[in-house]
Parts: structure tokens; C-alpha cells; sequence
């Protein structure tokens, strides 16, 4: 793999993947199942049902949610206040809205203020595949102090049964020391190959490691601190080296996947209002702007629906992903309608 420092900056992708106000559910509230809703497919959908949301997590922000047909995988921040136990992943039923799956790390997470856990959804030799990077930390004996990790967990979302797990020394990331947030996450797979990044975002100490996972051998094929990798495409690893400030802000745009070149802009000032881009799926892109949700023609920029219900992160023929009813905290799932 070849490796490219600089800022990556995602515009909007063009290609692949109500009626009744709803009040938003108490956090305290323990979810219950509910009889299978009817399900439609449709592709790409551009209308999603409000009135049939179901609530997965106050936790989660929509986009860090998985979808894998009507399997929901949600990780579960257990470092905010309003859960009680640690980081985990559960994987939910979302026409039943039951959990059919709940997998935990083996370590407690190392003391460093909070921690958030993302998994990623790709293909291991041919199977659809969770890969889960937990943080943590192997307890200290004697005069041995703890020992910082990541613990790799792959998951089947067929059955959510636990495929492997693996461990990824570190350094750093443990002891005392308090953090405004740490976030461990794959930037991607590519050729077999799971790129692990930690970050820590604060602003004033900006840092970023990343370690590269070979999916075979389980065995670390390289490592490199300071760099924060960001995606990964064709062989070659993006990302910035830590300390490299802040992201500047740009207008929504689209580009051609094939040939990189400009198709339509949404500027402020252009007699348009600029939708803040929620996501993408063959050929639409999914936003908000102050009227609401909308989606926009990804060829073109034009919108193509005005009352789509809900503006989705994760979408697919027949199941989307948005924030809670009535709020922008937590995720839900919205049948797809139309």
C-alpha cells in the first residue's frame, strides 16, 4: 500500500450505497420488539416512513450506525452518561426492532475519559463481515503494568455469531491522563487488509495512530504513529499527520466518480438554501436544509423529493437510518415508502 498525507475532503457521493409528529422516546426507556413491519424495495428510495420510525439507540448518532439488509448494527457508546455499561455492538432486527445480538470486548476500556468504538461493514474472503476495534486495556499484576490494546472482533451479521478475535498491541492511549474523546475506527479494507485508526480530537493535542491489520494472519502488517488515515482506495491509504489543524468548510458539490469532474454546485448566496449532506445512495444524495429533508438528483443537484420523511445516513432498497423523530440526537430506522 502506498501512503498519501494530506487532508481528505468527502463532497457528495453520486454513485452506490410522514405525517404524524412522533415525540421522541425517553433515554431511560428500554426498547421492546414489535410485530415485522410490511417492507417494500425500491432503489434508490427517496421516501422513508416517520410514523413507523423505531428508535435503536440515544447513544448513537445516526451515521455510525451499519445496515446489512434489515440488520441494524449498532455500537453503544458506554462512555456517555445516559448507558451504564461499557462499549459494545448490537446487532437488531429492524422490521421487530428485537436485538438478536450483543458483543462486548474482553478488556475494560483504558482510562482516558470517553471512548467511542465504530465498526465497519465489508468482505472477508467472499463473506459479509462486522469488523469491531475496541479499545482497551489488559489488566496490570504485580509491578506489570496494564498492557493498551485494540481487540478486533469480526462478526457475521448473517447470524451474528463471533467469527475471531485478535489483539493489536499499542502505545500509548492509557494511564490517568484525560481526554475530551478518543475515537477507534477502521478507515477501511482494502486487498485484505483492515487500516485501524486512533484519534484523539482535541484541538489543543490533536494526535492520531494507525495500524494495519492483515484479515488472514490476524497479525499487524505495519504501524505508523502521528498518522491518521482516513480512507482507503485502490491500494493507497489517505490521511494527515496529526497536528495538520482543522478541516476547512466547503459547499456541497457534486463530482463524477469516473472522471473527477465538477456536475453541479449548491453555493451560499446562489438562490438556493445549501442542504447540510446527510448521504448518498445510487444516485441521490440525502440532506436537510431549514424546509426539512430533501434529496437532491446526485447527476444533476436538483431536487427530486421535498418530503422524503427523514434525511438518512445508511440506506438501502428497503431500510434507512436517520435520527430519532422530532430530534437530531440518537438513530432510528425508517421503513423505506417510496
Amino acid at each position: 500500500m502506498r501512503f498519501v498525507t494530506g487532508i481528505v475532503l468527502v463532497l457528495a457521493a453520486v454513485g452506490g450505497c410522514t405525517s404524524t409528529p412522533i415525540k421522541p422516546v425517553d433515554p431511560g426507556n428500554r426498547f421492546t420488539s414489535r410485530p415485522p413491519v410490511d417492507l417494500k424495495s425500491i432503489d434508490p428510495p427517496t421516501r422513508f416512513n416517520a410514523a413507523a420510525a423505531a428508535p435503536l439507540e440515544v447513544s448513537t448518532n445516526a451515521d455510525e450506525v451499519l445496515l446489512h439488509g434489515t440488520t441494524a448494527v449498532v455500537p453503544i457508546h458506554g462512555s456517555k452518561p445516559t448507558v451504564s455499561s461499557g462499549e459494545e455492538i448490537r446487532l437488531i432486527d429492524t422490521r421487530t426492532n428485537k436485538v438478536r445480538e450483543v458483543i462486548k470486548p474482553t478488556y475494560p476500556q483504558p482510562r482516558i475519559g470517553t471512548v467511542i468504538a465504530l465498526p465497519t461493514l465489508t468482505s472477508v474472503q467472499g463473506r459479509p463481515t462486522v469488523l469491531a476495534p475496541f479499545l482497551g486495556e489488559a489488566p496490570g499484576q504485580g509491578t506489570t503494568p496494564g498492557r493498551p490494546l485494540v481487540e478486533v472482533v469480526s462478526i457475521d451479521p448473517e447470524n451474528g455469531k463471533t467469527d475471531w478475535r485478535t489483539e493489536i498491541p499499542i502505545e500509548g492511549w492509557t494511564g490517568t491522563g484525560r481526554s475530551s474523546g478518543v475515537e477507534v475506527s477502521f478507515a477501511g479494507v482494502a486487498d485484505g487488509v483492515g487500516v485501524d485508526r486512533i484519534v484523539d480530537p482535541s484541538l489543543s493535542a490533536r494526535r492520531g495512530d494507525t495500524y494495519a491489520l492483515d484479515l488472514s494472519s490476524r497479525k499487524v502488517r505495519w504501524s505508523m504513529r502521528g498518522f491518521e488515515a482516513r480512507a482507503v482506495a485502490a491500494g493507497m491509504v489517505t490521511g494527515q499527520q496529526s497536528g495538520t489543524g482543522q478541516t476547512p468548510k466547503v459547499q456541497v458539490r457534486g463530482i463524477d466518480a469516473q472522471t473527477g469532474s465538477w456536475l453541479w454546485s449548491i453555493t451560499k448566496g446562489g438562490g438556493r438554501l445549501v442542504p447540510l449532506v446527510t448521504g448518498a445512495c445510487h444516485g441521490v444524495v440525502y440532506g436537510r436544509t431549514a424546509n426539512g429533508p430533501v434529496v437532491l438528483d446526485g447527476r444533476t443537484g436538483t431536487d427530486r423529493e421535498t418530503q422524503p420523511g427523514v434525511a438518512p445516513s445508511v440506506v438501502n432498497s428497503s431500510m434507512a437510518i436517520g435520527p430519532w423523530p422530532g430530534g437530531g440526537l440518537g438513530s432510528s430506522s425508517y421503513p423505506v415508502i417510496g
